[in-house]
């Protein structure tokens, strides 16, 4: 969203730099999904696309960047923080509904094994400070020697100092996340998403 600049030939009037909410709400518009933006953080995005790619591509490219989920609630597709505050504190006995009232299992879980875990994140990307040249930042886990080397390439021009930032963040999720959890809950927790 260019809400600077007027479009017309020759324009030399100043630019704003648009903010995250504005940008995933144009790009919802363009697609002509029925979106929520209110809970994305008013954090300026600097980047610009160099290559020809789907609205798709771009939000996955955002949603990775800015760490935020995409949920789908009815027909509306919600953006929410991945550092949001949890809602609802959820007990033992809220767990492991079932119709027949017989009970299951309050809750299911999966420890992802070291192999399935990444020990190096590398990211590819057009660097502001280099001329948007393609550059890499990567972080590793030295102590970690299982697992694979993720590779990501985006098609976003980005600060240095941000895009190490992104393989820090995705690498330390990444060994947080190692336990799934999975659930089953009544219709009183019907609310969340």
């Amino acid at each position: 969203r260019f809400t600077s600049f007027n479009g017309s030939v020759g324009y030399n009037g100043a630019f704003t730099n648009p903010l995250l909410p504005d940008v995933v709400a144009d790009l919802c518009q363009l697609a002509g999904i029925s979106y929520d933006v209110s809970e994305l953080p008013n954090e300026v995005i600097h980047s610009s696309f160099g290559r020809i790619t789907t609205i798709n591509s771009i939000i996955e490219q955002l949603a990775l960047i800015y760490q935020f989920d995409r949920v789908e609630s009815g027909t509306i597709i919600k953006f929410i923080p991945k550092d949001k505050p949890p809602v609802k504190e959820l007990f033992l006995d809220d767990l492991g509904y079932s119709r027949d009232g017989l009970g299951e299992s309050p809750f299911t879980f999966k420890r992802f094994q070291g192999i399935d875990l990444p020990r190096a994140v590398k990211i590819t990307y057009l660097s502001e400070g280099n001329n948007y040249n393609t550059f890499t930042q990567d972080t590793r886990f030295q102590n970690f020697t299982d697992g694979n080397d993720v590779n990501l390439t985006v098609s976003m021009s980005l600060d240095d100092t941000k895009a190490k930032e992104i393989t820090e963040i995705i690498l330390k999720n990444a060994h947080l996340e190692q336990m799934n959890y999975g659930f089953t809950g009544s219709y009183d927790q019907i609310e969340l998403e």
